[in-house]
């Protein structure tokens, strides 16, 4: 199962934010995997508690007041006066796969999915005006992948990830997707 937890806002955003309840909500009929993104960096370290899954995160971005970093408890406390204003202005993201307790972890990795080397290439091959280019740097993204083993033996690998959102160019996520396929494909063992 996979939710884009909008860092526990509603549509139309609210005041307060609703991520524990939604984190309960997602795992009430006991999934074995529940990848979630937009997860602020302050529920880090939480969502195992609130959902009796075992937490892998993978931050993207960290909280931040400007240009300077924030610890994640003082973006919290600046966001909660406006969840649905603030979002992610200052709390910092970070993508989670959370897993059933009776999985086995293996191996955990994970990948930028746009790096500037790779924005800059890509930009040139796909011609990319000015303002595509500053779009796709604006957040950092990465896909997270995950090697377990299940109770019989077998072995799975689920990669999570959260692309670049730009309406008038598809391309961008795009990249991102097939970097994240190559990614997880070179992570997996041949029998996942």
């Amino acid at each position: 199962r996979s939710w884009n937890l909008f860092h526990g806002n509603t549509t139309p955003p609210t005041r307060d934010a609703h991520l524990e309840d939604m984190l309960r909500l997602a795992v009430a009929d006991g999934p074995g995997v529940l990848c979630v993104q937009e997860v602020p960096a302050w529920a880090l370290g939480r969502l195992a508690g609130w959902t009796g899954m075992r937490e892998l995160d993978a931050l993207a971005a960290r909280p931040v007041l400007g240009p300077v970093p924030i610890p994640a408890d003082v973006g919290r406390a600046l966001t909660a006066a406006n969840h649905g204003l603030f979002r992610s202005a200052f709390s910092g993201q970070a993508n989670v796969i959370l897993l059933a307790p009776s999985l086995r972890v293996l191996e955990e990795r994970t990948i930028v999915l746009n790096p500037k080397r790779f924005r800059d290439a890509q930009a040139r091959w796909l011609g990319l005006d000015w303002l595509a280019r500053l779009a796709w740097g604006k957040e950092r993204r990465v896909c997270q992948a995950v090697r377990f083993e299940l109770g019989d033996g077998r072995t799975m690998l689920v990669a999570n990830m959260h692309c670049t959102s730009y309406p008038p160019d598809q391309r961008l996520p795009d990249a991102e997707l097939l970097r994240a396929a190559t990614f997880a494909d070179a992570v997996a063992a041949p029998d996942d």
